[in-house]
């Protein structure tokens, strides 16, 4: 019980040599913890009822997140901080195109294309555009900053990272999770400081954070809105 509250989760015991508890929170299964195999039942209830609030937060995140899409006339789909409706029409050509109107994102659909596999290819094609709106938008964004900064970067990647907006290695090269093109500006510009500044400074120390609000004042406001707004950046 949490906050008065039943919580399930499951619980994966290794039979591996793992020596730490971890918890993850998967959209289809739930909480999920990973455990040695000789891990007490009381051992794991207390490291539950420790981290109840990032729990209960990251649940909550997730019941916030948007259906699944169905790629139909009507939906609105993200892009640069705004929510687009999206129109789709059958044509005579054999592949999908997709284009950004002044009315919103058109989706011009073969009108053979079996419904088995509709689903599928629209989200596959506009999966391709929004990667390929990225990697023209991104360096241009990197490159402002970096100016203002007086910083250069080695090169920078469009990435799918999974559980981060943006890194940069050691050899200063930035990486951009390709997600980025759905934020508004304000918070795509946060994630190319934030990672520049690593370029500076390669922890989270003090340091790090005044060199990021020396550029961006308002850091903190756009970290925060960046949390908040993560879970609809999905696609």
């Amino acid at each position: 019980m949490i906050e008065g509250e039943a919580l399930a989760y499951e619980v994966h015991r290794s039979k591996q040599r793992r020596k730490t508890l971890s918890i993850s929170i998967d959209p289809a299964r739930g909480v999920r913890v990973l455990a040695p195999a000789r891990t007490s039942k009381a051992t794991i209830e207390a490291l539950i009822t420790e981290r109840a609030a990032w729990i209960l937060s990251k649940v909550a995140e997730q019941e916030r997140a948007p259906a699944p899409r169905q790629f139909v006339s009507g939906e609105v789909l993200p892009f640069r901080g705004k929510d687009l409706p999206l129109t789709v029409s059958g044509w005579i050509e054999e592949f999908i195109r997709v284009e950004l109107t002044p009315g919103g994102f058109r989706l011009s659909v073969p009108a053979n294309l079996p419904q088995s596999e509709r689903q599928g290819m629209l989200r596959f094609a506009l999966l391709r555009w929004y990667r390929a709106q990225a990697e023209d938008v991104f360096g241009d964004a990197v490159r402002k900053s970096a100016a203002v900064m007086g910083l250069t970067p080695q090169s920078v990647l469009v990435r799918d990272q999974r559980n981060r907006w943006g890194s940069c290695s050691f050899d200063g090269v930035i990486r951009l999770n390709w997600r980025l093109i759905l934020a508004d500006e304000a918070t795509l510009e946060y994630v190319v400081v934030h990672e520049l500044a690593h370029l500076v400074q390669r922890n989270h120390s003090r340091d790090f954070w005044a060199l990021v609000e020396q550029y961006l004042p308002d850091c903190r406001e756009r970290r925060a809105e960046l949390r908040e707004a993560s879970s609809r950046l999905t696609f």
